[in-house]
């Protein structure tokens, strides 16, 4: 396999990953939170979706700075 195809599979992969990581916190994690009888659900659904996302976006820049490395070449 080449590194071109490699790279290629490899952001596909995460890009897909990435997804399916924004539809299970979004129409999964935070809708479950809002919907549990304690007080104060609101504020941890917020916080559930803030926390999420800022992974995702770190997972994002991840996969990027990978992707960047790989199609140059660099091993580290």
């Amino acid at each position: 396999m080449t590194r071109d195809l490699k790279v290629s599979l490899g952001i596909a992969a995460g890009v897909a990953g990435l997804v399916i990581g924004f539809l299970i916190l979004f129409r999964g994690l935070v809708p479950m939170v809002l919907s549990a009888r304690i007080s104060g659900s609101l504020p941890l659904a917020i916080a559930a979706g803030v926390a999420g996302a800022l992974l995702l976006a770190a997972l994002a820049a991840l996969l990027w700075k990978w992707a960047a490395r790989a199609a140059r070449g660099e091993t580290r």
